[in-house]
C-alpha cells in the first residue's frame, strides 16, 4: 500500500522569512565546512558563505536539488547562560514585535 503524505498536508503561511526555514548539518570543524563547501562548488552548486554568526557558528548556505535550504555548520564554541539570556531576550522582543503587529504572521 503507498500513502500519499503530500496530500494529508497543506502548508500553512505563518509569516516567517524564507530563510529561517532550512536543515543545518553540523560537523567536527572549521576546515570541513570549507571542504565541503568546496565539494559542493564544484558540482556547479552556488554556495553562500562562510558566514562567522558571532564567534559561535561557522557556516555556508545552499539549496540542494529539490530547493531544500541547506545549512553545513561548526559551533567553534560551547554555549553559555549569557548566551542564553541573551536569547531569551531576543526571542521576547520578537514575540511581542509580532503581537504588537510590527511583523509579518
Amino acid at each position: 500500500m503507498t500513502i500519499d503524505v503530500a496530500k494529508d498536508y497543506a502548508p500553512v503561511p505563518d509569516g516567517l522569512e524564507w530563510w529561517t526555514r532550512h536543515v543545518a548539518l553540523a560537523v567536527d570543524s572549521v576546515a570541513e565546512v570549507d571542504a565541503m563547501a568546496e565539494q559542493i562548488r564544484r558540482h556547479g552548486v552556488e554556495v553562500r558563505g562562510p558566514i562567522d554568526h558571532e564567534g559561535v557558528w561557522y557556516s555556508v548556505y545552499c539549496f540542494d536539488p529539490n530547493g531544500v535550504h541547506l545549512e553545513i555548520t561548526h559551533q567553534s564554541r560551547p554555549l553559555t547562560e549569557q548566551d542564553a539570556a541573551e536569547a531569551r531576550t531576543a526571542l521576547h522582543a520578537w514575540l511581542a514585535d509580532r503581537a504588537a503587529g510590527e511583523l509579518p504572521g
